[in-house]
């Protein structure tokens, strides 16, 4: 790690190569509205299973849940159990229902559920505060990696991926948005798989080093002189690295935020019907199952080397584990067991975990401001060439505003952020999804009620919640915020009673067989 393999270079720079030229394919794909949005709805449920995956599996996810079981050991798992189960309710309550709605975004749904204007307004505020506070430690991610790759200043590095990500969204559309996320998600999930692969097969038996770590107890000296403490039994078991009320609020966010992500929710208006959304679902189910459940093992087989064969570390690695450990546990166990040639297809899987990811955003605050925005608020009347020239105009927009983030979050300690955005989209999204699509007594004011009672309460509890007392203080918000936002909902439904005139149409739509829904 003390000097970037060129295999990495080569690597992300084909990455990047290959990006391009799916742009430039794309770009033919991209002559509608719907081609910009949906991809035309000809998305297959393997291609969009895959996309959603590296939309999702971002750097945090890609570099933080093994990171977080190298530091945090059984307590670190919280993130993968809370990331899977999201998905599990989306393929519950949430993703056929979506599809067979058949509008482009989550503001298309308020408005066509709730007949209201100022509704989709207040969603659109929703999905461009959630998309952003998202993309600001993506964008920090891929600075600080391609930094250290291209030995280029931070800045730098942010923008020309800005670039990179900004022009294929605008010229790609989700036609290559998506066949990018494609290759991107297969890069990343090849990364971790060959990781675990060649650990296993260098005798890391999983069950063996837990059994070892949970004997060990006392102070670990590793190479420098660098010394630390392990308790082998804490790490291996739940210890309360959180409190219980700060576990259930994080689990609460993850489960609940994941299937309110904007980001996420478009794509399965990207499939041809409700029945291949559904099992686009079960297809992502799988393959993000999959990560998570070996991403868990590489953060313990890097805790067993600090524990057991600090010999096989050299000082400098020593020196980056205890100090920034969640970040580097998995690059470094690249080099260890793989040399220079497993870090270099690493490093190249964190990048596409990046690329994927604020594409995705990207896309959704593009979505936000040309769609929901223009095309539904300011001119309804445009034609198909302006809504595609607003469309992409919108993207540069958004692009620079993104980039500009990342630049100015240099350095910082963004995981407030981070919370802030699953807070939010469990807090607005969620509910306003849940409520609307399974009980026909909710109403427009109490859907708008309901979501701003989650936006509010959320920039609150996060950024003022020193001034609240103890029991209301969370590290994550979601389990109060949530809460609040669901009460208030049904609340202002019950006494306002005005339930829209033809509930009983949507409700026959968004659950009647596939074929009442075409």
């Amino acid at each position: 790690m003390a000097e970037i393999p060129i295999i990495a270079v080569l690597l992300v720079i084909g990455l990047l190569a290959v990006v391009v030229g799916i742009t430039i394919f794309s770009t033919r794909f991209t002559r509608t509205t719907s081609d910009f949005y949906v991809a035309g709805e000809e998305i297959s449920v393997f291609q969009n299973a895959s996309a959603i995956s590296g939309d999702y599996l971002s750097a945090a996810s890609f570099l933080g849940v093994a990171g977080a079981v190298f530091l945090n050991g059984f307590d670190g798992i919280l993130y993968a159990y809370g990331f899977f189960l999201g998905y599990v309710l989306l393929l519950m309550f949430i993703a056929g229902q979506l599809k067979k709605f058949g509008e482009y975004t989550i503001p298309d749904f308020v408005e066509g559920r709730f007949h209201t204007k100022t509704g989709r307004l207040i969603a659109i505020v929703c999905v461009i505060m959630i998309s952003l506070f998202y993309a600001a430690p993506q964008m920090l991610g891929v600075g600080n990696v391609l930094g250290l790759l291209l030995g280029i200043p931070y800045t730098a590095a942010v923008i020309g991926a800005g670039v990179v990500i900004t022009l294929y969204v605008a010229f790609g559309g989700m036609k290559g948005t998506t066949l990018n996320q494609v290759i991107q998600f297969w890069v990343l999930f090849t990364a971790m798989g060959l990781l675990t692969v060649i650990a296993f097969g260098k005798g890391f038996s999983y069950s063996e080093i837990l059994q070892t770590l949970s004997t060990r107890s006392g102070e670990i000296t590793l190479p420098g002189g660098i010394t630390q403490m392990f308790n082998g039994a804490e790490w291996t078991s739940p210890n309360g690295w959180l409190s219980f009320k700060d576990t259930m609020s994080l689990l609460i966010a993850l489960c609940f935020g994941t299937a309110g992500l904007p980001h996420i929710l478009v794509r399965f208006y990207t499939n041809p019907s409700g029945a291949k959304a559904k099992w686009t679902v079960i297809g992502v189910l799988i393959l993000i199952g999959s990560f998570y459940i070996i991403s868990p093992y590489v953060g313990t087989a890097m805790r067993y080397i600090m524990v057991e064969k600090s010999h096989l570390l050299k000082e400098y690695m020593a020196n980056a584990l205890a100090k920034n450990g969640k970040n580097l546990a998995v690059p470094i166990s690249a080099f260890i067991f793989g040399g220079q040639t497993l870090l270099g297809i690493t490093i190249a899987g964190a990048v596409a975990a990046v690329l994927s990811t604020v594409s995705g955003l990207l896309m959704s605050l593009t979505s936000a401001l040309g769609h929901d925005l223009y095309t539904s608020l300011i001119n309804p009347d445009a034609s198909e060439e302006q809504q595609v020239k607003v469309a992409k105009g919108s993207t540069l927009i958004m692009g620079a505003i993104v980039t500009t983030l990342g630049v100015a979050v240099q350095g910082q300690q963004i995981a407030v952020l981070v919370g802030l955005a699953f807070a939010l989209a469990a807090s607005t999204f969620f509910p306003i999804l849940a409520l609307g699509i399974w009980w026909k007594r909710a109403t427009t004011k109490g859907a708008i009620a309901g979501m701003l009672t989650g936006l509010l309460s959320s920039f609150i509890l996060i950024f003022l919640k020193d001034a609240f007392p103890p029991i209301l203080q969370f590290n994550n918000p979601a389990m109060l915020t949530m809460a609040l936002a669901i009460v208030v909902n049904v609340g202002v439904s019950l006494v306002d009673g005005k339930i829209p005139a033809d509930v009983n149409d949507f409700m026959e739509l968004v659950h009647g067989p596939e074929e009442e829904a075409a």
